[in-house]
């Protein structure tokens, strides 16, 4: 568990000058390394210790404990109070280079224009000086604002990083009632989404205040040139804010539906991943991929909604500084005015400054205040969840056990509680004592409290009357296994040394050696994704191994025994419980009931009460019959769940077996012997197995994925419009520019000779003013529609792609073979249609769109300086090219960069996602500790990913406006230098325009490295798009009407091989089927038993021959097959939506029949009472329903496909007797004249079979009657049914023999 930091090398931050620190030059090395090769992970430094996790979860903590002792405690006063010094730098900064610095260089650009209007010699010096002024005014704004930028992401890393660290210690400590008014789901989400409002928050927090001042100064200077003609300007401006407030609230309600039709749609394909196997077996791939096809179609109503209400808003935004000039210099002229040039550029400058403070980052910033008090309201709310308290307990965690003579556990009146003042409670006045090294069965039917007896053992729960007391620490093995992702070592040691001796001891006690032979890596195996690539017996061994090795005194095993089969049972109570933890006190809550005879006191629970409590004799002498309890108790049980819609918590199938009366210590001698051979025995793969990462592929993005995107998002005429638009709407926008100078020039040259009159009779304009004001008209109009129809078609565009992508990419999905979905994990398919397909939806197009407009604007701006000295094209074509240069080197970098920080950034949430699901054990365990310094460790390595990421792109600014600025130079010093035929609004225009590069330039480089990474998730789209699909889904094949009509299955030399894997699975397996009868398959793990129905239902292609009724599988399609068969799995599985759905998605039965087979699996009158009946709305995963009740919706399905052949895959595994039988008796009357393969671990489940097939290693070991089987006293079969115990054993031998007669 103690995993070191993956970036190792020491802070190249904390080293470094305060300069370098504030302009991110520290990062230049890695630019140049990044130039020559790709940039490693060992290359990166630790983040600032002035960034350190545990630094600064320390400092908000202490205020946050400050604040709870007030009587209305403030998350947010302690979050200021904290980190309010790192935010008044920036503020300083943003307050003077706004305020200050762009007000002052409008009033400097007008003395420049003047004297282009006015040329004097006596003037040029101070001309000069003040083109200066204007270059250096945005060389300081450059200098002021790059700092700026730094210290507020600082402030909003530190800020960050203490609320997640400060949750996640938060999450450590949550009592369990905590979750009833919270979720892991919803836990994660404070830590990403609520808690990323801050980075946004930080950079425009400062112009809360500074874009207010802004513009009453920017006001007040257009009032000097203009009169109050500028303050009809400010109205309209003023408008934009609630004008952009009222499209933010539309635009929010309409992602609100997109949002919620996404979840809709993830949880579909969410489902249909998890549920893949059965969906193929069941031939259901069409209803499913109309079921996508509809939800996705709503989904894409709502998207292009928000695309063109976005494609609108952009247009108005980018025209808006024209709208305010026009109603400004339209109404001056109108007034009789004349429109002079530095009048005409000091305004625009302003104004232009102003829209984008004023109409995007002053309401945004007002915006993200109110989102960021909701979001600090809601951590507030999580931390001030209930905790756990020490209560009543007394725990004695120390190496020395408890002395003989006293109790290691003492119970006094207890109560306990899960939610207290919720419900009645779950425990009530139980009193006990429990000496060292007793063995303790804890027993009850289902809900009795077994589990929640544990949970009171580990303060785990609301403990309202009464006391406990331990003498020695505690583990714990809980009744849902819960791993890690990582090496199965690591799962048992789980923090603790390695003792080699102590460690192959508890492997072998738990029965892994054999399991530790057959895993390629032994046990430097990964467990993976919930310990998905183990199966639920290696689970449970491997938890109940952690807890030996953590050698506690007090072990609280919770029903560890139901999921192995009874060898393996028999192995780990002999072994374990009874012999290696002999001198520990053990409580053990199990059903079957050959162990519970052997425990020292027995504890009877029912509902919550303590029955009795002593020994096994004492208890039936008092006269409480145990077997006919647990079994009536049992009954009741599920009666309660047949008639009720709501889904229980179910225990583990209840196996009623008896053995010999053995003492504990019987088996000491043999046993000891073995675990001294144990070390020897374990087999360690020397080599460690890796979690798979994804194919990435090096280098930039393919020319052919984006032709790819083009070409699914349009045709040629699409295509074409697009294209025509963008150029058409770029001309009008620069030509309306120039046309406007060159109307201040010929205004320049009318007054030239008066001086002191601007101003004419209203009634006298000049018809050729009139004129001017149409053209103007027309130009902003025309200008405005072009924007329109430019953003109209490029979203179009967008929209059409991702519409195309998402049918491709799921069709290919749909088609995939199996071993697809076993070997890739869920997370990743679901990342390609969550994150990529979220990007690719509204992320793409948005940072295209802008980047399309930025290339437009640069080029366009290039071309019109040119036009007042056509010599100026060439600085500009060597600023583009050393952009270009910048660039290159910057994407290099940064796409090693944004990988490291995403790697950086998973551990944080898959660490927060274990903690939460495994809480009870690490609480018990003790290792709290542990576990937080590790996410100091994540959290530090994301710090330092994520701000060398931050400082490489600031960096990246830095040198582009630098570039700016020396073209800004070039083109002031030419000005300057060659003013002589120069026009003033020649000269103002070009100013301008060259102003503006600054920041746009930066933001287009930036824009166009994002384009590139999220380009990536089409890749990856596309990727999955090419997919090999499996065989057809229908064939030409001529077979009989009906069939199969007999059920014959026929295997001829069938070979099995798993993809990945050289060695078969099935080895030459001959035999045949006859049509209508009943198979049982049985075999140890491993022997091969499903892989007889992956062939079978043709999930994985077989060498060799499979027929069924004469007709070879291999020649007809996929549907053709599988539609023909029935299957009921071990692991029941139920679909979101209406229940008659998840019976008949293609609605080829009546409700007659469908009301027939319900009843014939006794839930008719369960469905009647549900809301809606057969239209009842099944949540995720059946979730709403019981285990049994989705076991026997399985049936009720089997029953309505009417197939000749059905095949159970362990289907009563994890169902009670009652269950059980219940299915039984259903197939034996409903499927009397078919052919029925049943592969089950319970053995009086198949023993009434026709005939038995024994597996072993693949090939068949014995395939017989079961009669004729249990002769062969050397066969595999006979010493299955010798390890149930003597009286199941008779018993079965008996239902076998009847089997015969």
């Amino acid at each position: 568990m103690n995993h070191e930091e993956i970036i190792t090398k020491p802070s190249k931050f904390d080293k470094s000058f305060f300069i370098n620190k504030i302009y991110s030059t520290w990062v230049f090395p890695l630019y140049y390394k990044g130039l020559k090769n790709e940039i490693q992970m060992q290359d990166l430094t630790k983040c600032s210790t002035s960034d350190d996790t545990k630094i600064l979860c320390d400092e908000l903590e202490k205020n946050w404990q400050q604040e709870l002792r007030k009587k209305n405690p403030s998350f947010a006063l302690a979050t200021i109070k904290s980190f309010k010094k790192h935010m008044l730098f920036s503020f300083i900064l943003f307050l003077f280079e706004e305020c200050f610095l762009r007000n002052v260089q409008p009033l400097m650009l007008a003395k420049v224009i003047d004297f282009f209007a006015r040329p004097s010699e006596d003037q040029y010096l101070w001309a000069c000086l003040n083109a200066a002024g204007v270059v250096g005014a945005s060389f300081f704004y450059i200098l002021c604002h790059h700092p700026a930028c730094y210290g507020s992401v600082r402030c909003a890393i530190k800020v960050r990083v203490a609320w997640c660290t400060l949750m996640y210690k938060k999450a450590l400590r949550l009592h369990n009632s905590a979750f009833k008014k919270t979720t892991v789901g919803q836990i994660l989400n404070l830590m990403s989404n609520d808690v990323s409002r801050f980075d946004e928050f930080c950079i425009i927090a400062s112009y809360m205040i500074a874009a207010p001042i802004q513009t009453i100064i920017g006001m007040y200077i257009c009032y000097l040139y203009i009169g109050y003609y500028c303050f009809i300007g400010l109205v309209i401006l003023l408008l934009f804010i609630p004008f952009n407030s009222f499209n933010g609230r539309i635009f929010l309600k309409v992602r609100t539906k997109v949002a919620a039709l996404s979840d809709t749609r993830i949880r579909i394909v969410s489902e249909i991943i998890k549920g893949m196997r059965v969906i193929k077996m069941y031939a259901w791939e069409d209803h499913f991929s109309k079921l996508i096809s509809e939800s996705r179609r709503r989904e894409m109503i709502q998207i292009r909604n928000a695309t063109f209400l976005r494609a609108m808003n952009i247009s108005i935004s980018l025209v808006a500084g024209r709208i305010i000039l026009f109603s400004m210099f339209i109404t001056y002229v109108l007034q009789g005015h004349f429109l002079n040039a530095d009048k005409v550029f000091v305004v625009m400058t302003i104004v232009n400054t102003l829209r984008h403070t004023m109409t995007w980052l002053f309401p945004n910033s007002i915006a993200l205040l109110s989102e960021l008090s909701v979001s600090c309201k809601r951590v507030q709310t999580f931390l001030e969840l209930d905790e756990i308290e020490q209560q009543s307990i007394a725990y004695h965690k120390t190496n020395v056990p408890s002395k003989n003579n006293e109790p290691a556990i003492s119970i006094k009146q207890m109560n306990a509680i899960w939610t207290k003042g919720l419900e009645p409670p779950s425990l009530n006045g139980l009193s006990l004592d429990v000496k060292k090294g007793e063995l303790i069965a804890v027993i009850g039917s289902v809900g009795a409290g077994k589990s929640t007896f544990l949970m009171s053992l580990m303060n785990e729960i609301q403990i309202t009357t009464g006391t406990i007391e331990l003498n020695g620490r505690i583990a714990y093995a809980s009744q849902e296994p819960w791993s890690y992702n990582g090496s199965l070592r690591d799962n048992v040691l789980f923090g603790k040394p390695y003792n080699g001796k102590k460690y192959h001891a508890c492997i072998d006690v738990c029965a892994m050696k054999r399991d530790l032979k057959q895993l390629q890596y032994g046990d430097r195996t990964l467990v993976g994704e919930r310990g998905v690539t183990l199966s639920g017996g290696q689970k449970a061994r491997l938890t109940l191994a952690r807890a030996l090795y953590n050698d506690a005194d007090i072990y609280l095993l919770d029903d560890p025994l139901s999921a192995v089969d009874a060898e393996v049972a028999n192995h780990i109570f002999e072994k374990c419980i009874s012999y290696y933890l002999r001198s520990k006190t053990v409580i053990l809550v199990t059903h079957q009931m050959q162990f519970i005879r052997k425990a020292s006191r027995i504890l009877v629970l029912h509902e919550g009460r303590q029955m009795a409590f002593g020994s096994f004799d004492e208890i039936i002498n008092s006269g409480i019959d145990l077997v006919t309890l647990i079994q009536r108790t049992e009954k009741e049980q599920v009666d309660k769940k047949l008639s009720g819609t709501q889904r229980q918590d179910s225990e583990t199938q209840n196996r009623v077996r008896t053995d010999s009366m053995t003492s504990r210590y019987s088996t000491a001698t043999n046993i000891v012997h073995e675990l001294n051979r144990a070390e020897s025995c374990v087999d360690i793969a020397p080599n460690e197995q890796v979690i798979a990462d994804e194919e990435k592929t090096k280098g930039s993005i393919s020319s052919k994925i984006y032709w790819e995107y083009i070409r699914a998002g349009s045709g040629p005429i699409l295509m074409t419009s697009m294209i025509l638009s963008s150029i058409i709407s770029q001309i009008l926008f620069h030509y309306t520019d120039v046309w406007l100078s060159n109307w201040t020039n010929r205004e320049d040259i009318a007054t030239t000779n008066d001086t002191d009159n601007d101003l004419i009779d209203s009634d006298d304009i000049h018809p050729v003013e009139t004129n001017n004001v149409i053209i103007y008209t027309t130009l902003v109009v025309t200008q405005f529609l072009g924007m329109i129809i430019r953003s109209a078609t490029f979203f179009a565009m967008c929209i059409f792609a991702s519409i195309n992508l998402h049918n491709r990419i799921f069709y290919c999905l749909m088609r995939s073979p199996i071993s697809f979905f076993d070997t890739v994990p869920t997370g990743r398919i679901l990342n390609r249609f969550t994150k990529d397909m979220g990007i690719v939806d509204e992320q793409l197009p948005l940072a295209a769109y802008d980047l399309n407009l930025i290339i437009a604007q640069v080029i366009g701006t290039c071309v019109v300086v040119a036009l007042s000295q056509w010599y100026l094209i060439f600085p500009a074509i060597i600023m583009i090219i050393f952009i270009l240069i910048v660039r290159a080197a910057y994407i290099r970098t940064a796409r090693d960069l944004k990988r490291y920080e995403a790697i950086a950034r998973s551990p944080l949430f898959n660490h927060m996602t274990v903690t939460l699901n495994g809480l009870a054990t690490i609480r018990a365990f003790d290792v709290s500790q542990i576990f937080t310094d590790q996410y100091y460790r994540y959290q530090n390595d994301h710090t330092a990913t994520y701000f060398v990421c931050y400082s490489s792109s600031r960096f990246l600014g830095i040198c582009m406006d630098i570039i700016c600025i020396g073209y800004i130079v070039i083109v002031a010093t030419s000005l300057m230098a060659f003013y002589h035929g120069i026009q003033s609004g020649t000269a103002g225009l070009a100013f301008t325009m060259a102003l503006g590069l600054t920041g746009m330039t930066q933001w287009g480089v930036r824009q166009s490295a994002e384009v590139e990474n999220q380009m990536t998730s089409v890749e990856r789209i596309i990727e999955y798009s090419t997919l090999k699909p499996e065989a057809s889904l229908k064939s030409d094949y001529k077979f009989p009407i009906n069939w199969p009509q007999n059920g014959q299955v026929i295997f001829d030399h069938v070979y099995l091989t798993y993809d990945g894997s050289s060695a078969p699975v099935l080895k030459d397996l001959c035999l045949e089927i006859c049509g209508g009868e009943k198979i049982g398959i049985v075999g140890r793990t491993g022997a091969g038993k499903s892989s007889i129905l992956t062939a079978l239902f043709r999930m994985v292609e077989i060498d060799g021959k499979i027929t069924i009724d004469g007709v070879n599988c291999r020649d007809i399609g996929l549907h053709e097959l599988r539609s023909k068969m029935s299957i009921i799995p071990q692991e029941p599985v139920a679909f979101i939506g209406a229940l008659r759905k998840n019976l008949d998605p293609f609605d080829e039965r009546n409700d007659e029949e469908i009301w027939d087979a319900l009843e014939k699996v006794q839930l008719k009158n369960v469905v009647n009472e549900m809301s809606g009946k057969l239209e009842y709305q099944l949540s995720e995963g059946g979730g709403n329903l019981s285990v049994g009740q989705r076991q026997l919706i399985c049936l009720a399905r089997a029953l309505l496909r009417r197939n000749k052949i059905l095949v159970l895959d362990e289907a009563t595994a994890n169902v009670d007797h009652h269950t059980d039988d219940l299915i039984q008796k259903t197939i034996r009357n409903n499927f009397e004249d078919c052919t029925v393969i049943t592969i089950a671990h319970r053995l009086n489940t198949i023993i009434d079979s026709d005939r038995i097939l024994v597996l072993d290693a693949g090939r068949v070991s014995q395939f017989d009657t079961p009669c004729n089987l249990i002769q062969d006293l050397q066969g595999i079969f006979y010493n299955l049914i010798q390890q149930t115990g003597p009286q199941m054993a008779e018993k079965l031998k008996a239902m076998a023999a009847a089997t015969k007669r």
